[in-house]
């Protein structure tokens, strides 16, 4: 099976997965999944890095964006600040999930000023628009709101969203790097 059909139905499999679904407590946002979810999709493309070897568990998104800064085994796609060199690097990236490549967009919680980092993955499809980046990956989410295509609230509801409803600020980018791994 190409590897992009795999990666399709893969992060179908995983969106669709009702444990991965935020946890509220009285309206308030308790847990999330995000780690979790990436991981799955990394197992059943083959790569085994998202988790801890010795508890078996995801990593955290914080422990996640270390390892991809720091490993040989994934490639940082950068994105550059220039607004005229922003959407070549934004198409660029989509292309590299576009041929079924495992990429994920990532931020640690001191870049987020938040408890916990993020994670999402980006999946394959057409660029998204979007008002503050221009057009930006698609991704498939699970977080404070799970979304695969559209925005779930907000002004952003029931319109095509990417990665700019996943993060505030521009995420990091990684690409696996099958070859050495």
């Amino acid at each position: 099976m190409p590897d992009v059909i795999k990666l399709i139905d893969t992060i179908c499999s995983v969106y669709d997965n009702p444990d991965y679904a935020p946890v509220y407590n009285n309206g308030i946002l308790v847990k999330t999944f995000c780690n979790f979810a990436t991981n799955a999709i990394a197992v059943a493309m083959g790569c085994d890095d998202l988790y801890d070897t010795t508890t078996k568990l995801p990593k955290t998104a914080d422990e996640i964006a270390d390892l991809l800064a720091q490993s040989k085994d994934w490639i940082e796609l950068h994105v550059s600040d220039d607004p005229q060199k922003m959407p070549i690097d934004f198409q660029a990236i989509q292309l590299w999930a576009n041929k079924g490549e495992l990429v994920f967009a990532v931020l640690k919680s001191t870049d987020l000023k938040q408890e916990h980092g993020h994670i999402c993955v980006v999946r394959p499809g057409l660029l998204k628009s979007s008002g503050k980046w221009g057009d930006c990956p698609a991704v498939m989410n699970i977080g404070g709101e799970n979304f695969i295509a559209l925005g779930k609230s907000g002004v952003m509801k029931g319109r095509p969203v990417g990665v700019n409803e996943a993060f505030q600020p521009i995420p990091k980018f990684y690409v696996w790097n099958k070859v050495s791994a």
